[in-house]
């Protein structure tokens, strides 16, 4: 593929992600209200921790699957179709041994459920059956092969994001009608799961068909060499989200079991923003990921240098416009859009846990190196040692101080800072042959361009009466068309300027 192509597919790739993210938002702003308002905080945090639940049992099931689509994209640039495939049936029939494991716990666990998490005895049964649901839906999310890699090699990542937006929208429309229809209960949101997961299956089965047909689920290809390489690369990266979880993953049961249902249920509306732009952060940097791949697969060191900073450039430019909304705009939002709940606390959460973020966000695609060179030991140890600090530091907070939720919110933003300056910017340059200080301009750009961006979020709220929905999209609307033009200067180098209106003007 051409530097033409590549910059096509690019732009489509990222037009795509960032508009399909618009739609989903958008759903999810009427939807989350709305579940809050039918079921209260407290329901809605058991919600959040179903899925958080789930996200600790898929730490098993990472060992196999992360590093299935760099093994597969790396055998067919070297044109190697049939180690290609064994990897693709390999992981297909591991995962269908893995899950066959883990259903007995699992079901254990839930029937139990009320033994391990505080659960007002009114719920005890629609907790138990959500949890169940959203196993279910898991289950059959992992049972399906690896179809996401076609999407993946071919590099129309934007293909990923209509079925992600499909799925959105099937959840949506099952919600509301469920609740409309009958009594709403917390188990509906389960069922909801399920039919969304069927259908982002049914779209990226489609998908792998239509752009990598070639790759087939076959017996004879099914090799233990394969799996135990995929487990000895891809362990890592399981240890590596378990330190994940170690920074934030434990934040609902913290405030469940250290506090009380209720403070998990501010905890986790405190979350939803968060995860969103976090979602969308991820959605960005994956555009990248695959010519990252493919550069450093030929060998093309300088080509994947220029290609981070190019994502790392990008994800300033983008996401550092809703971080500073939040910041600047967080309190005026959280009061219109969960009028029933503590606006002010809401949003010192919400920044607490975008912090990391905000002022990390250009080396994001960093994290991506690991992976694309088979180097994640190092990082997953990183990761749960700097999860465990976490962990024992929040725990000290909570008993030794009263910050409560705001310690659950804010020791593991802080110690992610520190984990990026000290290892991820200067190891990920060392692993690919650059000095240590290769991308630590990133972060100085992403400082200077928050500084930037707030100062002119706070010109236009001392300017502005911000107090209606209509009031705060004009605001947020000026002040993204303004934080645009001064990150294009902030950003680009004269030469990346002068590529840009290039490009338009070959592209009318």
């Amino acid at each position: 593929m051409n530097n033409t192509s590549q910059n096509k597919s690019l732009i489509i790739n990222l037009v795509s992600a960032l508009l399909i993210f618009v739609v989903n938002l958008l759903i999810n702003f009427i939807l989350s209200p709305f579940i809050v308002q039918n079921l209260g905080a407290e329901a809605n945090g058991f919600v959040q921790l179903a899925n958080t639940f789930v996200s600790y049992v898929s730490i098993i099931t990472i060992a196999l699957n992360s590093m299935a689509s760099r093994f597969i994209t790396v055998s067919l640039v070297k044109g190697e179709k049939q180690r290609a495939n064994q990897f693709y049936s390999s992981t297909f029939f591991g995962n269908v041994i893995l899950l066959g494991v883990l259903i007995i716990p699992i079901a254990v666990m839930i029937y139990n459920l009320q033994h391990f998490v505080n659960i007002s005895p009114s719920l005890v049964g629609q907790v138990k059956y959500l949890f169940s649901l959203i196993f279910i839906s898991f289950f059959l999310s992992t049972a399906a092969p690896v179809w996401t890699v076609a999407t993946f090699v071919k590099n129309k990542i934007y293909l990923q994001s209509i079925g992600t937006m499909l799925s959105t929208l099937t959840r949506a429309i099952a919600i509301g009608l469920l609740f409309m229809a009958f009594k709403p209960k917390i188990w509906y949101l389960g069922i909801a799961a399920i039919l969304s997961t069927l259908i982002l299956q049914i779209w990226q089965f489609y998908c792998k068909t239509k752009e990598l047909n070639e790759l087939k689920v076959k017996i004879e290809d099914v090799k233990w060499e394969n799996i135990k390489e995929l487990l000895a690369s891809g362990i890592w990266n399981s240890v590596n989200q378990l330190g994940i979880l170690l920074f934030g993953g434990l934040d609902l049961i913290f405030s469940n079991l250290f506090i009380n249902a209720k403070a998990m249920g501010i905890v986790s509306i405190a979350q939803i923003v968060p995860n969103f732009l976090g979602s969308l952060q991820s959605t960005i940097t994956n555009i990248f990921t695959p010519n990252m791949t493919i550069f450093y697969a030929k060998g093309k060191i300088e080509a994947l240098k220029n290609e981070i900073f190019k994502a790392g450039k990008i994800n300033i430019a983008l996401l550092g416009i809703p971080f500073t909304i939040l910041v600047v705009f967080g309190q005026e939002f959280f009061h219109l859009w969960m009028p029933s709940q503590n606006s002010v606390l809401l949003q010192q959460l919400s920044v607490l846990y975008t912090l990391s973020f905000l002022l990390m966000v250009g080396i994001m695609p960093l994290w991506s190196i690991f992976v694309i060179v088979n180097k994640t030991r190092t990082n997953s140890d990183t990761v749960i040692i700097s999860g465990v600090i976490s962990a024992i530091l929040t725990l000290a907070a909570l008993k030794f101080t009263n910050l409560g939720v705001l310690a659950i919110c804010g020791v593991s933003s802080i110690v992610a800072i520190f984990r990026n300056i000290i290892f991820v910017v200067p190891y990920s340059a060392k692993y690919i042959g650059l000095k240590w200080t290769t991308f630590f301009p990133l972060i100085f750009l992403t400082i200077f361009n928050f500084v930037v961006e707030f100062t002119l979020g706070k010109v236009l709220l001392h300017f502005m009466t911000v107090d209606s929905w209509l009031s705060l999209a004009t605001a947020v609307i000026i002040f993204g068309l303004l934080s645009i033009v001064l990150s294009f200067v902030i950003l680009l180098n004269r030469k990346e300027k002068a590529y840009f209106f290039n490009f338009l003007k070959k592209n009318k």
